[in-house]
């Protein structure tokens, strides 16, 4: 698996989640998702503490040079405790595959196992513009599905539950937006189709 491609889906969980942790070749990481006001309280919370127990605890963390409190900040807790707050997951990467036993260098496996939602996700510019109406509106949605690691725009929702399905993938938020854009100007619309497994399996159950 490339390593870029790890690194946009944790780029991607940074909008969606609070925390998450990931199982990379066998290495356990966990990550809490920050942005600037985050990375500002922690520095706060540091220059005002007086207390030598929390001096040392907060003495534990590797702090990257140059946080751009711009960019995504990611604080990981690596399984041998290390701690790390850094712009670079493609260098939290290396450190993982530094430890892990596969010894090949590149990532083999690449796991999502818990993780926790923001209340409101971290949305592009081009959603707030669909949103704002200061571009086309599509017919049809198109969004980052967690699950699959991928944009997709539906082409159909499951008759039961209304769940999304038939899923047409894409490699960025643009393409999806572009392809609803195109089955928006056919005239078409996302249809009503075949009962999911997941709900079919409920119902008849």
């Amino acid at each position: 698996m490339e390593t870029a491609k790890v690194v946009s889906f944790i780029h991607e969980d940074w909008k969606n989640f609070i925390v998450a942790s990931y199982v990379i070749d066998g290495v356990e990481l966990q990550v809490e998702f920050w942005t600037g006001d985050d990375i500002c309280e922690f520095e706060n919370d540091l220059m005002e503490s007086m207390e030598d127990e929390i001096n040392e605890e907060e003495s534990a963390f590797e702090c990257g040079e140059d946080i751009n409190v711009d960019e995504p900040i990611f604080l990981c807790t690596f399984q041998d405790g290390r701690r790390e707050i850094t712009n670079s997951i493609a260098q939290v990467l290396e450190r993982c595959l530094s430890m892990s036993q596969n010894g090949s260098g590149e990532i083999q496996s690449f796991e999502l196992i818990e993780c926790e939602d923001r209340q409101e996700p971290i949305h592009s510019e081009l959603w707030h513009q669909v949103e704002n109406g200061e571009i086309e509106v599509p017919n049809f949605t198109f969004y980052y599905s967690v699950e699959l690691r991928t944009w997709v725009v539906p082409m159909e929702m499951c008759s039961l539950g209304g769940c999304d399905t038939n899923l047409i993938p894409f490699d960025d938020e643009q393409a999806a937006y572009d392809k609803a854009m195109e089955l928006t100007r056919q005239g078409k619309e996302q249809q009503i189709g075949m009962p999911c497994h997941s709900c079919a399996t409920e119902y008849y159950n």
